[in-house]
Parts: structure tokens; C-alpha cells; sequence
């Protein structure tokens, strides 16, 4: 079982430093031949001999000893090429490219079947917890009717340190580049576009559904968030997080990625810093959930070792049957929510605003502002229907007394 591994920065570090260093003391039945770089010159060794070390693909990928390649590079184009290329030429393929799944994961794994060979990719949602073989291995005979959870640790960080209080969404931003849990360019973070690839992944392996187009997902990130919405998150006992969901009613599956505001002691509002977990409700087994780190080198490169001895085994996972799930745009069940506006401070505004939750049937059940030239109106709803929900915002977008987009985000009991 030779292995050639591509990609050697943080994650792909991780990786070939554990098995070379599981290599000397003779206890890994495995054999590291390649390792793929971009550049010798800038690589950093970490004390592997640079004979390990090539610029060049096909050191790889034509080496017929190499019956596994190890993808962690990152990106699409050129992991796709390589993917492609090993799965052609019979190697199994372990990697933890989830923007790459989220976009052509339904292609690659029939290629990976059509070759009569494996595709692992537990590292690549979640780090180290070890979600992609439960689901489809734990969790292969029952409905699951739920998956939700927290899966970026940059938004969860920056989330954590908002609701300290005394910063403004700038500097904690700074904060997590600094401390490396947000990128140069955090947009795909915090506008939650990573986190909805990865509920992409979720979705097809909760509820054997084809992935979905991780664009469709209804998305919404946290740099929209103002100081106003975590004080009243604490005036209510509750946190934001930024919750990733993927919920079947009938045969309708309702998939978001939002803030929400969660109970502070309960299992999503208890996990602060780049923490992740994950939660399931099964038929037979109840609520189960899982955490801990969701990024990170070695974390995530113990969930790629793990492949390994999956392949070792030669572990076939029988893929559920597809269903044929409508995804829908509309939760079903009917929810609280937070709403909030910046309104203009004048008389009448109050009244308009409340008349409007009355005109859809929504009763409020609590309300708060401030004093000064805008006001931030923040309105917590009882449980109401989604369609609602849509029509209250519809009325308030068009008001010429709101002065801002309007904010609304589910609030969890």
C-alpha cells in the first residue's frame, strides 16, 4: 500500500509528518513513496529527506506502485485533474477538498465506482470529528429527520468574541487572521459559503440525495450582525451561531445556513472558539452529537489517516438508494424569530411596525429599543409559519421609515 501524497502546507504537513514519523518506529503497514509539491525551494521538509519530494505529477500519478494518493491541495482545477487522473489509473483516492466535492462530487464518485475503487473524504467536513463514516456507516438503516450544527471555526470564533461586548466586527475579524482561523479574504467564510458546501456534503450522505448545488442553499453570513443583536441575545438568555441546517418534512428537505439565536447552555450554544460540532436526530436513536476541532493540522490529518485504514480494510460503504427529496425554500414547522431594523426616530414608527406583525397574524413577544436619530428595533416573534414570516419582511423592506436592511434569524427553544 505505497501512497503519494499531494500538498504539503498545513494540512498536507500534518499528514506526512504522522506517517513518516509512524514509518520509524515500524508500526503503519503503509509506505510513503512522493510527496507532490509546487515548489521545492519554498517547501518547509519538517525533517522528511527531500528525496520524498517532487514537482512533478506524474512522479505520482504514472507510478504504478502507488496504489493511493493522498489529495490537500486544495482548490478545484488542478485537485480535479489529479483526482481524475488516479481514479483512471486504478488508485484509490482519499482527500479533503470540500469545495471540490460540493461542485463535482457527484461526478468523481461514480468515476471512483466505475474503477472499482475508493473515494474517501472524511476530513473533509468537520476536521477531526469523524462525521462522514458515522453517517454512512452508523446511521445506514433508520430516517434521519435532522442535521444541524456549527461547521466553520472562524465564524464560531469571531461569534465567541462579539458577544464578549467592547468590539466591533472589524477588529475581531483582524483578530482571527491574526490568529489564522480566518483567511487574507474571510468571504467565504463569513458569508457562509463554506459552511453551505459542507451542509451540501451533509445533505447527500443524512439523506441519500445527490449533492446539492451548494449555491441554491439559502444562505446567510454574519457580517451583517450589529452589537444590537447580541445584547438582546443576551437579554434572552440565548447566543448567535452561525447554525448550518438540513431538515426533511414528508419527502420536502429544508436546507439553510443562517445566524441563529440558540439557548446559551444548550448543545450549539455551549461550543465557543473554532470548536465545531454536530447534531443528528434519528428515528431509532434519538439526538446524538458530535464535537471538537474543526480545522487545524492535525486534527484534520487524523480524519485523512483514518481513510487509510479504511481502504486497508477495504471498507465499501453500500450507498443509500436516492430518494427523490424536493428541496424547498420554505421550512415547514413553524418557528420564533428574531427581527431587527433600524427605524427613523419619529412618531408613529412603533405602531406601524407592530401593525404589520398583527396583519399577518404574528404576535410579539418581546420588543426593544433605543433612543437617537435611527433607532435599532429588535422584535422577537412567537411561533409563526415561514409564508408569515416572508410577508412581515416584504411590508418592512418597503417602509420608508426603515433605514436599513432588514435583519431576521431563527431563534432555537
Amino acid at each position: 500500500m505505497n501512497i503519494g501524497l499531494f500538498g504539503f502546507g498545513n494540512v498536507g504537513g500534518g499528514v506526512g509528518k504522522i506517517i513518516f514519523d509512524a514509518l520509524q518506529k515500524n508500526i503503519f503497514p503503509f509506505s510513503l513513496t512522493k510527496i507532490g509539491v509546487q515548489s521545492l525551494e519554498e517547501t518547509d521538509f519538517l525533517g522528511i529527506p527531500s528525496s520524498y519530494f517532487t514537482e512533478e505529477k506524474n512522479d505520482i500519478l504514472e507510478d504504478e506502485s502507488i496504489g493511493i494518493v493522498i489529495e490537500v491541495i486544495g482548490g478545484i482545477t488542478t485537485a480535479k485533474e489529479i483526482i481524475e487522473t488516479a481514479l483512471k489509473n486504478g488508485k484509490h483516492v482519499i482527500t479533503a477538498n470540500k469545495a471540490l466535492l460540493a461542485e463535482h462530487g457527484n461526478e468523481l464518485f461514480a468515476l471512483a465506482k466505475h474503477h472499482g475503487v475508493h473515494l474517501k473524504f472524511e476530513a473533509a467536513v468537520g476536521g477531526g470529528i469523524p462525521i462522514i463514516r458515522t453517517l454512512q456507516t452508523h446511521y445506514s438503516i433508520g430516517d434521519i429527520s435532522r442535521v444541524a450544527g456549527i461547521v466553520n471555526g472562524t465564524c464560531n470564533f469571531m461569534l465567541s468574541a462579539l458577544e464578549q461586548g467592547g468590539k466591533e466586527y472589524e477588529q475581531v475579524l483582524l483578530e482571527a487572521q491574526q490568529e489564522g482561523f480566518a483567511e487574507k479574504d474571510p468571504t467565504f467564510d463569513v458569508e457562509g459559503y463554506d459552511a453551505a458546501q459542507k451542509l451540501a456534503l451533509l445533505s447527500h450522505l443524512a439523506f441519500g440525495i445527490e449533492i446539492p448545488d451548494w449555491k441554491k442553499i439559502e444562505t446567510t453570513g454574519i457580517s451583517g450582525l450589529q452589537s444590537a443583536d447580541f445584547l438582546f441575545a443576551h437579554e434572552i438568555d440565548k447566543k448567535i451561531r452561525l447554525i448550518v441546517s438540513a431538515e426533511k418534512t414528508n419527502n420536502q428537505l429544508y436546507l439553510s445556513v443562517s445566524p441563529c439565536f440558540v439557548p446559551r447552555g444548550g448543545t450549539l450554544g455551549s461550543i465557543n472558539g473554532p470548536t465545531n460540532v454536530i447534531c443528528i436526530d434519528h428515528q431509532y436513536l434519538g439526538e446524538i452529537s458530535m464535537k471538537g476541532a474543526g480545522a487545524g493540522r492535525y486534527p484534520t490529518a487524523m480524519s485523512v489517516i483514518s481513510d487509510l485504514w479504511a481502504i486497508l480494510r477495504n471498507e465499501v460503504i453500500n450507498p443509500m438508494p436516492l430518494k427523490d427529496l424536493q428541496i424547498t425554500d420554505l421550512s415547514s414547522p413553524k418557528r420564533s424569530y428574531y427581527i431587527r431594523c433600524f427605524v427613523k426616530d419619529c412618531p408613529g414608527v412603533l405602531s406601524t411596525i407592530t401593525s404589520i406583525f398583527g396583519r399577518h397574524g404574528v404576535s410579539i413577544d418581546e420588543i426593544k429599543n433605543a433612543h437617537g436619530s435611527t433607532i435599532p428595533l429588535c422584535i422577537l416573534t412567537h411561533s409563526c409559519l415561514s409564508d408569515q414570516k416572508n410577508m412581515i419582511l416584504k411590508d418592512l423592506g418597503v417602509l420608508d421609515i426603515v433605514l436599513s436592511e432588514v435583519l431576521c434569524l431563527e431563534v432555537y427553544k
